[in-house]
């Protein structure tokens, strides 16, 4: 185990070095947000999961696209998908972008997150290089504690953070800030061996005199986290009573405890404030791997709506600014709101109408950009399997301007005869 450990390591911080970016435009004032003072303005962000197709790992691990053997509650609309494509993310991006999303929290733990947060990067460079004007939206990190070092020194985490410190955020003016300071989240698991102390610590010697905001999952542990951290963000959850076989218990309790909490505490230690959490439900009874039996039902959609509800009835002293949608895509524990074949584009409408609400937008709800974005994602896929002769990357730029430009309809066609031509 220690020598796997260690492996993982190294290919995580070669992945990480690797990557190679160019500065991204900062214009964020585009259709998506209602606020002049952008690090102020709400978001909606999503939290996303990179670990499908993870052929670094396989390199040692002999377990290729074990994520998807794993076991999903749900099915891909696209189907089963390798997150470092870039066609992949790219729709990813422009289908939650057209719902009014403002950006993207990738899970980062090993070596095959780090590939496929190096992909994201790069697409959403390339985005933002075709129509910096009408595309506004925002990376940042959320660093799964389990990545961490378990054994003291921190040098993984001192690692990490300084690649962040030195090799992101100069020249991403799109990372992810609040009143200018960068925001990393943190996915704690109880009982591990770095604290919130520890890590504190570690990103005060990192960054200095401009520390980050570290956002927490963990609210009112044994390690009193609130005394470190700079904000909370809730988590899926059943709530105190626990997991149900009928899935019956979404986290009412839970979160009619959060929000009063966070504000509680920031009497203390006075948080710039604090994220919102919505989810869809649960559900990893599928899941070979990890996975615990554990089910909440998406009572037809009503648990999203559910849990959107204490967003939008908050009525604290302390801000909530950023509300994270728990998750984008992870199958494995079926709380993804990607389009699959089970729910179709369910949750995308409920997301744009409660997103709206929650930051005063008016994003429509037509399904043919979802249409679009998916055509999209076919064309570029006939390109990246060989299926078309020639070079049809400006002819993919320019549906990708259409759709951008909102002429959903337009990208459409102009992807279309891509695919028409690879078929």
């Amino acid at each position: 185990m220690k020598l796997t450990a260690t492996i993982v390591t190294k290919l995580f911080i070669s992945a990480l070095f690797g990557l190679a970016v160019a500065g991204c435009n900062s214009n964020r004032t585009g259709s998506h947000n209602s606020d002049a003072y952008p690090d102020q303005a709400k978001k909606v962000l999503i939290h996303y999961m990179g670990w499908y197709g993870d052929t670094v790992a396989d390199s040692f691990h002999n377990d290729i696209n074990r994520h998807w053997r794993y076991g999903t509650a749900n099915t891909p609309l696209i189907g089963f998908y390798d997150s470092k494509d870039q066609s992949l993310l790219a729709y990813h991006v422009l289908l939650s972008w057209s719902c009014g999303i403002d950006g993207i929290i990738i899970n980062v733990k090993d070596a095959y997150d780090a590939v496929c947060m190096r992909s994201l990067i790069s697409t959403i460079q390339w985005i933002r290089g075709i129509d910096s004007t009408n595309f506004s939206y925002a990376f940042c990190i959320s660093f799964d504690d389990q990545g961490f070092d378990l054994v003291f020194p921190y040098d993984t985490t001192f690692q990490k953070l300084s690649h962040l410190r030195d090799s992101i955020l100069p020249v991403l003016p799109c990372y992810l800030r609040y009143n200018d300071r960068p925001a990393i989240f943190v996915f704690d698991y109880p009982d591990k061996f770095m604290t919130a102390g520890d890590f504190k610590k570690v990103a005060d010697e990192v960054f200095g005199s401009a520390p980050p905001v570290i956002i927490w999952n963990s609210l009112d542990d044994q390690e009193n986290s609130h005394q470190y951290v700079g904000g909370f963000y809730p988590w899926v959850q059943p709530g105190n009573k626990g997991w149900d076989k009928t899935g019956c218990n979404w986290g009412k309790e839970y979160l009619q405890w959060y929000y009063p909490r966070v504000n509680a505490i920031n009497t203390d230690y006075q948080y710039v404030f604090t994220c919102g959490g919505v989810w869809p439900g649960f559900d990893d009874r599928k899941n070979t791997s990890w996975g615990g039996g554990r089910y909440m039902s998406r009572n037809e959609g009503t648990v999203y709506d559910s849990t959107w509800f204490f967003v939008l009835s908050y009525d604290k002293p302390l801000p909530l600014k950023w509300v994270v949608i728990e998750t984008w895509n992870d199958w494995n524990e079926g709380t993804e709101i990607e389009p699959g074949i089970e729910n179709g584009y369910q949750y995308l409408l409920s997301t744009i109408r409660n997103s709206n609400s929650f930051k005063g937008t008016s994003v429509d709800n037509d399904t043919l950009k979802f249409e679009a974005a998916r055509k999209i994602y076919e064309a570029f896929r006939c390109t990246e399997n060989g299926k078309t002769d020639g070079d049809y990357s400006q002819t993919i730029k320019k549906a990708v301007r259409e759709f951008l430009r909102q002429d959903f309809a337009g990208s459409l066609r102009t992807a279309g005869s891509i695919v028409e031509r690879g078929e």
